[in-house]
């Protein structure tokens, strides 16, 4: 999904969340495309029926090869949810200005059939929310057929999401220097972030901020000029040199 291609503008890639393409955050990435040249890539086994990978590194590995492949280069990521998580483990291997990860993952105590039940009654709250004109019918159905047809890979994905503490496939401890934004809900149905998880967040991250919002996990969905905004203002803040104004 290209959003615009102007090289005047700063690059910024966007990594969605599970189950949701990212035609989805039109009305959330619009607020952002009068600034940045944005990239919106579909990550292969969320929402395409391909085996999916198993673990956060193999969805860098992915993405660094799709980087490569349309030869774009990123001043700065953002990412909701999985795409979070991916965004900044992503740091780790690429030069950019700052990063935003909205709901990332959080350490959770269930495995794939809680994670499946919180998701769809999730589902069923943003319908209830948003009304069957909204995109969430469209988001339902295709999330429920992607997981009843990749069931086994996706059980080994949230396996591994289950326990990520911000770390490498070797159970490594990322250390993310990046200026980092995390925006978390504290109504989020999925990942909550617990005194435990600050604890891991702080030794992770070298130079970060934490702002909590009141709403739920699909906060950029629902509320996407909010979300945006505190995008925009972080980036403003972190890239002052190169934002435009």
């Amino acid at each position: 999904m290209h959003l615009r291609r102007d090289s005047s503008r700063e690059p910024l890639l966007f990594l969605h969340g599970f189950g949701v393409e990212p035609a989805n955050y039109w009305p959330f990435l619009d607020q952002l495309r009068i600034r940045y040249d944005i990239i919106a890539p579909s990550m292969l086994g969320i929402n395409i029926y391909h085996p999916a990978p198993h673990n956060i590194s193999e969805y860098v590995d992915l993405i660094h090869e799709f980087l490569e492949g349309i030869e774009f280069e990123p001043n700065v990521i953002v990412g909701h949810s999985l795409g979070a998580a991916t965004t900044f483990a992503l740091s780790q291997s690429l030069e950019v200005k700052a990063v935003v990860g909205i709901n990332p993952l959080m350490p959770v105590n269930y495995g794939f059939r809680k994670f499946f039940r919180k998701t769809m009654s999730m589902g069923v709250r943003a319908l209830r929310h948003e009304g069957f004109d909204s995109f969430v019918p469209k988001v339902i159905l295709p999330y429920a057929l992607n997981v009843a047809k990749g069931r086994k890979d996706i059980q080994a994905l949230v396996k591994n999401i289950s326990k990520y503490e911000f770390d490498d496939e070797h159970d490594e401890p990322l250390h993310i220097e990046t200026p980092a934004l995390i925006i978390q809900s504290t109504s989020d149905e999925l990942f909550k972030l617990t005194a435990s998880a600050e604890e891991i967040i702080d030794e992770r991250f070298d130079d970060y901020e934490i702002q909590r919002v009141n709403h739920y996990h699909d906060y950029p969905l629902l509320e996407p000029r909010d979300a945006a905004t505190r995008v925009k203002q972080f980036l403003k803040e972190r890239t002052s040199s190169s934002y435009v104004a």
